[in-house]
């Protein structure tokens, strides 16, 4: 789901492209004119170029670090991108008197692309402090997440990140999403420390029981998914919720795990979009409340101790969705034990 910056960035790139096809394109109409009416001619059109790719410039800036407050990939490349292509066609070869309403805007063009290059850098050694990349979709996660109603001074760290995969036919492997696993490190001690305090994280990191014992807890956990593929539909997402959790909520609480089950699909209705960078989050408390938010919109709350612990089975259950993560995770878990 975009966010509010996005149709404001979406505009003003879409109008500094334009700009820029029209001042190319006219180039040769605007020089077969007289003198005087083509300078003044070319005056407003540079001056019209400046605004817009000004007003791009600030736009991609400002899109650029709402879409790193909320973990998703950043424009800046591709706006760095589509400068230089400017830069690249306004040198095109023509002479410098055809050329003249393109200055101006190239100029600042130019230096826009000094400016958001500088930016471009400050934001990759500021993400790297402040956030985690899964590999192999390049998704951003932050370190450090503060629930709205977590105690002051509490703060839920990273514990791991993976991968969610799907095979089609056999034949191809197909990048869902990436997930991130949190936790309050406090609360996983204050849970786990009597029993597990003595082993090391290394012993710890893939114990059968470790997990299983944390999963049953009542501590609030989160996961965090960011869709990957581009061509997911929310429909998509509640079957395979309706298949995988449903699997293992028949485990947990065989009783009333369907009544449970269709609370919780439900909640991922048909009106819902979803693309590439959207967040799901989906949150356990300790009073065994479910919560999911999707792009900062909380769409529900399903109440059941057991779905929670269905949830979370799947990633660091067994079997996991990656078992690398699996492991990843138990590591991180076990040394919020010390």
């Amino acid at each position: 789901m975009p966010g509010p910056g996005a149709s404001s960035f979406s505009h003003a790139w879409s109008n500094a492209s334009r700009w820029l096809q029209r001042g190319v394109s006219t180039s040769a109409s605007r020089h077969a004119g007289g003198d005087v009416s083509r300078r003044a001619a070319n005056r407003r059109l540079a001056a019209r170029g400046a605004v817009v790719v000004a007003t791009a410039t600030t736009a991609a800036v400002a899109y650029d670090h709402y879409r790193r407050s909320k973990g998703q990939p950043s424009v800046l490349e591709e706006f760095k991108a589509f400068l230089n292509d400017a830069l690249r066609v306004g040198s095109g070869g023509e002479d410098e008197e055809k050329q003249g309403h393109l200055h101006a805007p190239l100029a600042l063009a130019s230096l826009s692309l000094a400016s958001v290059s500088m930016a471009s850098t400050t934001a990759g050694a500021s993400d790297s402090l402040e956030s985690a990349v899964e590999p192999r979709t390049g998704l951003r996660f932050p370190k450090k997440v503060k629930p709205e109603d977590a105690p002051k001074g509490k703060e839920w760290e990273l514990a791991g990140l993976g991968l969610r995969s799907k095979n089609l036919f056999g034949l191809k492997s197909i990048k869902v999403y990436a997930f991130g696993l949190y936790a309050e490190p406090g609360a996983v001690k204050d849970a786990l420390c009597a029993k597990y305090g003595t082993f090391s994280p290394e012993v710890l990191k893939s114990n059968k029981w470790f997990l299983e014992d944390l999963l049953a807890s009542k501590n609030d956990m989160a996961v965090r998914l960011v869709i990957y593929y581009s061509k997911l539909k929310i429909g998509s997402v509640r079957k395979a919720f309706e298949e995988s959790v449903g699997e293992r909520l028949r485990k947990v609480s065989p009783d009333n795990s369907d009544t449970v089950l269709q609370k919780f699909t439900n909640l991922f209705s048909d009106d819902i979009p979803l693309q590439r960078g959207t967040i799901i989050d989906l949150r356990r408390t300790s009073a065994g409340n479910l919560n999911v938010t999707i792009d900062g919109r909380k769409i529900g709350t399903v109440q059941s101790h057991a779905l929670g612990h269905a949830l979370f089975d799947l990633y660091i259950g067994d079997p996991p969705f990656d078992k690398g993560a699996k492991e990843e995770m138990g590591m991180s878990l076990a040394r919020m034990l010390k």
